[in-house]
């Protein structure tokens, strides 16, 4: 799985991802983006940059600590991921 921040300090995210899909190797790893707008959502659905899931960040500490335990907890209960 790859938790993808859209926001990155010297490289745009959707090109990452770009990079990512279109990497034979990386393909198949399910991308979680993690994102401080829910317009990204619509941007990347229309440039069929297709992701598993989108986790909007909080700007609070205490809620986005909340964010990441909740999916830590998903991903440990909920996901059976491939041997």
């Amino acid at each position: 799985m790859i938790l993808l921040d859209l926001q990155l300090p010297k490289k745009d995210g959707r090109q990452l991802l770009e990079e990512i899909k279109a990497d034979e190797r990386l393909r198949g790893l399910p991308v979680i983006v993690l994102t401080a707008s829910t317009t990204h959502q619509k941007i990347l659905e229309s440039e069929k940059l297709h992701v598993e899931a989108y986790l909007v960040k909080p700007v609070d500490c205490q809620q986005f600590v909340s964010v990441v335990k909740s999916l830590r907890r998903y991903l440990l209960a909920d996901v059976i991921m491939p041997a």
